[in-house]
């Protein structure tokens, strides 16, 4: 939880730059802070995982080990997953839009 606060806190000062920018700052300051939020929890609660599996490796193997498994496929996933980006680019590239046909001239 400490974890998620301090990076959560890291990026304050820039929220609060961003609060000083008339008309929109309420709005930029306000996604700013959720993504700062969202990227505090995820590394946050990784690294958190991640130091809470290595000790658990030392002092209980059968339980820290799984964890440890568990966290490194946590950030597999978070860092090397493809998401769907190479259906994105299969689709664009492999042509399977169709072509417009042209409509005939009025005479």
């Amino acid at each position: 939880m400490c974890t998620i606060l301090g990076l959560y806190l890291l990026f304050s000062p820039i929220i609060e730059l961003l609060k000083w920018i008339p008309l929109v700052g309420w709005l930029l300051g306000g996604l700013v802070s959720i993504a700062a939020f969202v990227f505090a929890f995820i590394v946050g609660g990784t690294v958190s995982c991640l130091v809470i599996a290595v000790a658990w490796v030392f002092f209980r193997p059968l339980i820290g080990i799984p964890l440890l498994l568990a966290t490194g496929t946590g950030i597999y996933f978070i860092f090397f997953y493809d998401w769907g980006t190479a259906e994105v680019a299969a689709d664009t590239a492999g042509g399977s839009t169709p072509t417009p046909t042209p409509t005939p001239a009025a005479s």
